[in-house]
This record gives structure tokens, sequence and C-alpha cells, in this order.
């Protein structure tokens, strides 16, 4: 990912030189002073750190913030699709034929390697505690990849539980969050 990283940021793409980077450090120790970032982004991050690691992280992106800067975060899977709407999805995709797409441990769909990698899968409510712990406040809310809708009895449920309390707290597979120090 840091290769690919700074390739796009060689190459620039129109951006001016000089207001971007990249470095590779341990997220726990950032060799950057204080208050010097408008945005600290976390994508695909939160999952891979132990609740340790990830308190340690979580303390210098708050250390480098700015006053005023903004903290995104992105991490997948929501946990409680995993442990209990993954078994019911697995269930209705096999008796729609697709069932040898949805192996019985939801961590090795799509990408095998989460079997052994993600340490510390979020829900809802654990990344609000999460970050408030840390010291932020802020927006935490669920997403899915888009989805195609169709008018089936099956997609007008699947929109339901998409959409619906408590039904979304369970279906909606990303965890996303924006955060100012608290």
């Amino acid at each position: 990912a840091v290769s690919m990283s700074r390739q796009v940021i060689e190459g620039g793409d129109g951006v001016t030189p000089g207001h971007m980077g990249v470095s590779q450090a341990d997220a726990k120790k950032l060799p950057f002073p204080d208050k010097v970032f408008d945005r600290v982004l976390m994508f695909d991050v939160v999952e891979h750190l132990h609740p340790w690691e990830l308190h340690e992280a979580l303390l210098e992106v708050r250390r480098v913030l700015k006053d005023d800067g903004r903290f995104i975060v992105h991490t997948a899977p929501n946990i409680w699709y995993d442990r209990f709407a993954y078994p019911i999805v697995r269930r209705l995709r096999g008796a729609m034929g697709q069932g040898a797409q949805y192996p019985k441990d939801p961590r090795q769909f799509l990408v095998s390697i989460n079997e052994h990698v993600h340490v510390n899968e979020q829900s809802l409510w654990s990344m609000q505690k999460t970050l408030r712990n840390a010291g932020f406040k802020g927006k935490v809310w669920l997403e899915s990849p888009p989805q195609t809708w169709g008018r089936s009895p099956l997609d007008v449920m699947r929109r339901f539980v998409f959409a619906t309390p408590p039904f979304r707290w369970f279906f909606q597979r990303e965890v996303f969050a924006i955060a100012a120090k608290s």
C-alpha cells in the first residue's frame, strides 16, 4: 500500500507539490509534531490493531490532529454482521443456489486472509466507545457497499433490513466515523 501511495503522490495528478506526502510509521508512535494535521484518515486499519494498540494509535491521532481537525475512519466488517446477520444471509444465499460463494466462516468471505489478521472488528457502539475513550466526539454510522435492488420480494426485504433499525445495526457491513477532539 505504501509503494502504491508513493506512486500516486509522485504522479501528482494536478495537486500542488508539497501539499501531500507518504510516511511509514508505527501508528502508536507517529513521527510528527503535535497539532500538525487538519485531517487524519484511518481506512481499514482499526480491525488489524488489538484493542490496546488501537487505543494508543488513537491517542497519537489526537495528539497530531489540530484542535479544529477531523479524524475520518472506515473499518469493516461490522462485527454484528459477521456474528448475527451473515449466518442468515448464508442460508438464504444457499437456498438461492449461491451457497458456494458464502463460506461458513464470514472472515473467509471475499478475502480469506482476514481470518488471520482481523483482531478487533467493531460495531456501531464499540466504535463510538473506542473513540470516546480516546478523547474524540463525532458521528459513527453503518453503511454497506452499493447494492443492486430489484423488485422481487427478497429485494424489498433487503431494502427494509438495510434501512430500518434495529435490523440495519446487523445487516450493514461497514463502520464509518467522522470525529473531532472532545
